[in-house]
C-alpha cells in the first residue's frame, strides 16, 4: 500500500530527536512492505532532513518570511504556543497548507496515519474518506483538545472519521472518553532495540568523565518534564551526579541554580546517546502533571532506557505507570516530590542488588516495546475497516 502519514513533528536532520517516534513509525510501515509520504510543517530554518529507503518527506510551508514559522519543533507546539506569540500566528495558516497538500495527494494513498488530533487527525479525517484512518493520539493534543469548547463535538468528529484510534497510554485513552465504535488501539510508540556494544562499560566511563553514581536525565528542558525537581533532589544527593541530557527554554534558569554535582551536555543523539545509556547508572525521569491537567504519554526515554538495562526512578505521572510498576522494573514516587526522588536514587546507589533486579526485569519487558513487536499491532490498525 502507499500510506500518507500527516504529522506536526518531524526529524528535521539526521540527529535530530523531535518527531523521531514519528519517522520509527514510518519506517515500521516500510517493513511491512508499504511505500510512506509523510507531510510535515516546514522548520524555520532550512534542514537536511533523514533518507529513508520508502519513505519521501514534503515539508509543508506556512508562514513567510520562513523564520516566522515558530508553531512546531524547538520545545515542541504546546511549549511554543504557551511562550511565542508568533507561534500562534501560524495555526491557521499551517492547516490551510496542509489541507491544500492532502487534497492533491488523498487519491494515491490507500490508507492515511495521522499524528495529533489537531489538526492532523480532524483535517485527514474529513479528507480522505473510504481508505483506513490510523488516527495516533498524544499526550499534548489530547489535553488540548480536552479543554477546547464543545470538546465532546470534535472528539466524536475525530473518532467518526478514524477506522482506528492509537493512543500512547490507558490515561489518554480515558481523557478522551466515548470512542463510539472505532477500532481502538493503546500502545506507547516503539523503539529500536540496542545492538551489542564493542566498548566495555568502564571504558565509556573513562571517556565521558564519570567516576561516581550517576544518574541520567534525557528529554527536552521545559517544565512538564520536572528537571529542576531533579535538581533538588540532587542537592540531597552531595555524593551522586547527575547528566542532563536534553535542551530547551528552561536550560539557562537550571544550570544557574544547579548544584554542582550537575553537568549539561546538550542534546544527544546517535552514539552520543548510547555511550550515556551504557555508561550511567540509572535514569531519573521526574516528569510533573501540569496545573492545566496535562501529562506525558510514556516517554521514550523511559523504554529505551529499559532496552539499556538501566535501572529507573520517574515519577507516576501520565502513562509512565503503563510501563513501570513499582518495585518491579522501577521506583515510582509521586511528582513534584525531591525527597522521594533522592531516597528512591539513593536506594538504587547502596548497590544491595535491589538495581539489577530492576535493571532485569525491565530489560525482559522492554522487548513489548520494540518496532518489531509493534508491527502486527500495526498492521492490523492499518487494515482495520
Amino acid at each position: 500500500m502507499n500510506v500518507g502519514l500527516v504529522t506536526t513533528s518531524y526529524p528535521r536532520h539526521e540527529a535530530d530527536l523531535a518527531g523521531n517516534f514519528v519517522r520509527g513509525f514510518a519506517r515500521a510501515l516500510t517493513r511491512l512492505g508499504h511505500t510512506v509520504e509523510v507531510l510535515a510543517p516546514r522548520p524555520s530554518e532550512p534542514s537536511d532532513p533523514p533518507v529513508d529507503e520508502g519513505i519521501s518527506l514534503t515539508w509543508i510551508p506556512y508562514m513567510r518570511p520562513r523564520s516566522f514559522s515558530r508553531t512546531f519543533y524547538g520545545a515542541g507546539a504546546p511549549d511554543n504556543l504557551a511562550r511565542d506569540p508568533l507561534a500562534k500566528l501560524g495555526v491557521a495558516p499551517f492547516a490551510a497548507s496542509l489541507l491544500a497538500h492532502i487534497a492533491k495527494r488523498r487519491t494515491r494513498w490507500d490508507a492515511v496515519v495521522s499524528h495529533w488530533a489537531l489538526p492532523c487527525a480532524l483535517l485527514v479525517g474529513r479528507m480522505c474518506p473510504g481508505i483506513p484512518h490510523v488516527a495516533v493520539m498524544h499526550s499534548g493534543d489530547v489535553h488540548a483538545l480536552s479543554r477546547l469548547p464543545l470538546a465532546s463535538v470534535w472528539k466524536r468528529e475525530i473518532a467518526k472519521h478514524a477506522t482506528t484510534l492509537w493512543f500512547v497510554s490507558q490515561s489518554l485513552r480515558a481523557l478522551f472518553g466515548d470512542t463510539g465504535d472505532v477500532n481502538v488501539v493503546v500502545s506507547p510508540m516503539g523503539i529500536t532495540l540496542p545492538e551489542d556494544s564493542h566498548s566495555s562499560r568502564s571504558q565509556l566511563r573513562t571517556r565521558l568523565g564519570i567516576t561516581r553514581d550517576t544518574a541520567l536525565t534525557m528529554s527536552r528542558l521545559v517544565p512538564i518534564k520536572g528537571i529542576d525537581v531533579a535538581m533538588r533532589a540532587l542537592a540531597q544527593c552531595p555524593e551522586m551526579d547527575l547528566v542532563v541530557a536534553g535542551d530547551g527554554p528552561e536550560r539557562a534558569s537550571l544550570e544557574r541554580y544547579a548544584p554542582r554535582n550537575v553537568r549539561f551536555v546538550g542534546e544527544v543523539s546517535g552514539v552520543a546517546k548510547v555511550e550515556l545509556f551504557r555508561a550511567c547508572d540509572m535514569l531519573l525521569y521526574p516528569s510533573r502533571t501540569l496545573p492545566s491537567g496535562r501529562a506525558e504519554g510514556v516517554p521514550t526515554a523511559v523504554l529505551e532506557a529499559m532496552s539499556y538495562g538501566l535501572p529507573i526512578v520517574a515519577t507516576r505521572s501520565g502513562g509512565i505507570p503503563d510501563v513501570l510498576t513499582h518495585d518491579v522494573n522501577a521506583l515510582l514516587v509521586q511528582s513534584d516530590d525531591a525527597r522521594s526522588l533522592a531516597a528512591a536514587m539513593q536506594l538504587i546507589a547502596a548497590k544491595t542488588g535491589l538495581g539489577e533486579r530492576l535493571a532485569a526485569h525491565a530489560l525482559r519487558d522492554s522487548a513489548h516495546y520494540s518496532w518489531t513487536a509493534l508491527l502486527p499491532t500495526l498492521e492490523r490498525a492499518l487494515t482495520h475497516g
